[in-house]
């Protein structure tokens, strides 16, 4: 969603971010995505010229951006590349929980209109201060998922040694997680048994930056038994 102001209208904002569909790259600017529980989001904020398709550069247009994440305000000035970028990590997020974000882009009319004194965001109370001119805004939503990794493990002729059992999660940036079996209080993975003869279910849920922001994760699981030989079991995880 683009929500235009000022310049008479002629400028407008898209605000795009890292968790979103992944098919046409890196960010997104869906008005509506997924985030994984625990996920660092990147988020990057552009203004518009309806008359250029590449993004204008806010130098001279606007001085700073107000990234609003739910209840956290977050300030940011111009990058290299004119735009305006931040990051979240949503630790708090529950799954099917929707936040908001919206970004504005804002033009100094004198001193800003909030600072950050110890974490605290205080207004301006000078009755001096004109208030600052809004340039552009642009808001998406976020809802919050946690994946869950799920593998079934046949029971072997002869008995597993956990001690050597291993999953790994490997993302496509060559980032790889290696977990092991959850022992308190050390966290990890869990076997919950499938029957008798059928062995066991092989069961973790990742944090968000364990996996992919999109698409599916690589999940490797191993696992050697008492005669020595190593069974080993591949498969991908879903994380939209």
């Amino acid at each position: 969603m683009v929500l235009a102001a000022g310049c008479a209208g002629c400028i407008s904002g898209s605000l795009a971010s890292t968790t979103g569909d992944c098919g046409s790259g890196r960010w997104s600017a869906d008005s509506r995505q997924r985030v994984h529980v625990g996920e660092t989001v990147e988020f990057s904020f552009a203004l518009r010229d309806p008359l250029r398709p590449e993004a204008t550069n806010a130098i001279g247009l606007a001085d700073y951006c107000v990234f609003q994440i739910g209840s956290d305000r977050l300030e940011a000035d111009i990058d290299e590349r004119g735009r305006f970028r931040t990051a979240c990590t949503f630790d708090d997020l529950r799954p099917d929980e929707t936040v908001s974000v919206t970004a504005s882009a804002y033009r100094e009319c004198g001193g800003r209109d909030f600072k950050e004194i110890n974490g605290t965001w205080l207004r301006n109370q000078s009755p001096y201060n004109e208030a600052d001119e809004i340039v552009a805004s642009s808001r998406i939503r976020l809802t919050g998922y946690r994946s869950r990794v799920r593998l079934a493990l046949p029971r072997p002729t002869d008995e597993y040694d956990f001690s050597t059992a291993r999953l790994l999660l490997r993302r496509r940036d060559g980032h790889t997680s290696a977990v092991y079996l959850c022992r308190p209080p050390r966290g990890g993975f869990k076997l919950e048994p499938r029957s008798a003869r059928d062995g066991w279910w092989v069961c973790y849920q990742p944090d968000g930056d364990e996996v992919n922001p999109c698409g599916t994760t690589e999940v490797v699981f191993s696992v050697y038994d008492q005669a020595g030989n190593e069974h080993r079991i591949t498969g991908t995880m879903e994380t939209p």
